[in-house]
């Protein structure tokens, strides 16, 4: 079975968005490929982080579930 990191090195496609609503003014990022995967940040490079963080957890949860 391959590991997390494995499909962490695949090529995605990432959106990162400035959104303003009434939580505030924040960065909401997510995967195309992932369905589901998503995390925010309050500026471009946190929102990022989070969704890279988001991504091994998202791709542990499924390994572990059998896909």
């Amino acid at each position: 079975m391959k590991s997390a990191n494995y499909f962490m090195k695949l090529p995605y496609n990432y959106i990162i968005q400035p959104l303003h609503d009434e939580s505030g003014e924040y960065y909401y990022a997510k995967v195309l490929e992932l369905d589901g995967c998503q995390s925010t940040g309050e500026t471009f490079e946190e929102a990022y982080n989070n969704l890279k963080e988001a991504m091994e957890g998202w791709i542990e949860t499924k390994l572990e579930a059998g896909f």
